[in-house]
């Protein structure tokens, strides 16, 4: 009882004071984030990191508007981390304040088990002064009981007379003998065991036929290349590298997929000699942003003056995995609102490798309306460049990607790894090739591989992700 009483204070206290915690800290609910980082939530370590970047992007701020103009990209590039930095110091509270709620729960919890324990404790020991009772008084009816079926017994023994009984005479014969068998009667193993051989043959065999059936999506070059006519140029790696493409192309020298896009590279630039290439895809979510960019980095990183050109004016994906989400671009160019020059954009580690964002949203009906009568821009950027790669959205969602497509020299076409439905990869391929005029499919890019289950598959062209050459590269 008082270990309990001592246990059910303590518990009391930790829930008045994480209330007490959590109550200050939804009071700060209409203060600005410093406010709230410099007051409540000042400890913790991810809300300092955030304030000191926050400070030095502040800083840099200063400096950079002392010698140039409010719509300058590199003012706008840190604008825009001074806003996700913001927003991630919100983040941070409200993940602060998640976290209290839950400690709030977990000793409301705790105190009320605690007020359970002692009240069943309670009632053990009110009640048993009364156990006791009615533990006695069985104990004298046992022992009465006892007393009475010991006579019953002597009295049935006398009336037996037990003492000289006759033996009984059995009334049974042997007509015949067992005999002991020398197999088992049932089942019969051979039996069974060609009905399970013919059921797993069967069962097997239309698992196989229904997986064939249901998997109409391409899992191999050679099913590519047999269904759509189309050779396939690379098998990339999926890559779950958290800094993005450019740290598996740039830092990691070792990983296979910063060696697939080499690959790549060097069949579609160097032996094709390629200078204005369009990558898309059937559908979203297939990689095309992925390898368009890991494209552009590779032929920077060898030197090349790159332009890699957001096209995708619906999701512009380039941009916003560059930091340029939301800075004026390709929308503002295309639609005559500004000169390409006013809003081209250094990104990444090389000072040869240009970005082109995709441009303001309000700006993507003007552009798309005027992108047949871009054949200029793109002219004046083939003698600017040595490398123009255009991130272009899904052909089947939008026709920009047709039109960029006959203007370029080539066009990439991404496929996902057991993703893409055959019938979507065919008809974007049709798509393309009923527009194109001047440019060329190059190939097709069967993107985001599996390594590990591709190799167990078996198919031909498993023998690029084989374990010796898993083993070979680090990172996969």
């Amino acid at each position: 009882m008082t270990d309990a009483s001592s246990q059910l204070a303590t518990a009391e206290l930790a829930r008045r004071d994480a209330e007490t915690r959590l109550a200050r800290l939804k009071g700060l609910g209409g203060r600005s984030v410093t406010d709230v980082a410099s007051t409540e939530v000042g400890t913790s370590p991810v809300m300092q990191s955030l304030r000191q970047r926050a400070a030095e992007l502040e800083a840099q701020l200063g400096q950079l508007s002392a010698n140039l103009g409010e719509g300058h990209p590199k003012i706008q590039a840190v604008k825009a981390g001074i806003g996700r930095l913001n927003r991630e110091m919100r983040a941070e509270v409200a993940r602060l304040t998640t976290s209290l709620e839950g400690e709030v729960r977990l000793a409301t919890m705790k105190e009320n088990s605690l007020r359970q324990n002692l009240a069943a404790a309670r009632n053990e020991i009110a009640g048993s002064s009364d156990g006791q009772a009615k533990l006695s008084a069985l104990k004298a009816e046992a022992t009465s009981n006892r007393a009475v079926l010991e006579a019953f017994l002597t009295r049935l023994n006398e009336a037996r007379g037990t003492a000289d009984r006759s033996p009984q005479r059995i009334d049974a014969e042997i007509v015949s003998r067992a005999n002991v068998p020398r197999a088992p009667e049932k089942p019969r193993i051979s039996t069974l065991l060609a009905i399970v051989a013919v059921g797993s043959v069967m069962a097997g065999s239309g698992v196989a036929l229904a997986r064939e059936r249901a998997n109409r999506t391409f899992r191999s070059s050679q099913e590519i290349e047999t269904e759509t006519g189309t050779p396939t140029l690379a098998l990339v790696p999926l890559t779950r590298n958290p800094k993005g493409p450019q740290d598996d192309v740039l830092a990691l020298r070792d990983s296979f997929y910063g060696e697939s896009i080499r690959a790549l590279y060097r069949t579609l630039i160097l032996q094709r000699r390629f200078k204005m290439l369009v990558v898309t895809s059937a559908h979203p979510n297939e990689g095309k942003t992925t390898i368009a960019t890991s494209l552009a980095l590779i032929a920077a990183q060898s030197g090349k003056n790159v332009l890699l050109v957001d096209a995708d004016l619906r999701r512009s994906g380039a941009s916003e995995m560059l930091g340029l989400a939301g800075q004026e671009g390709f929308a503002e160019v295309v639609s005559g609102k500004r000169t390409f020059s006013a809003v081209v954009a250094k990104a990444g580690p090389f000072s040869n490798f240009h970005v082109l964002a995709s441009g303001a949203r309000e700006n993507a009906v003007t552009a798309r309306s005027a992108l047949e009568d871009a054949t200029d821009l793109f002219r004046r950027l083939r003698d600017d460049y040595d490398l123009i790669v255009i991130d272009s959205p899904p052909v089947l969602a939008l026709s920009d990607a047709m039109v960029l497509s006959a203007q370029a020299d080539a066009t990439l076409f991404a496929v996902r790894w057991a993703t893409t439905s055959r019938t979507a990869a065919k008809l974007g391929l049709k798509q393309l090739r009923t527009c194109r005029s001047n440019g060329t499919m190059a190939g097709v890019v069967l993107s985001m591989v599996n390594a590990r289950e591709h190799m167990s598959d078996g198919h031909p062209d498993s023998a690029f992700y084989s374990k010796e050459l898993l083993g070979y590269h680090r990172t996969v």
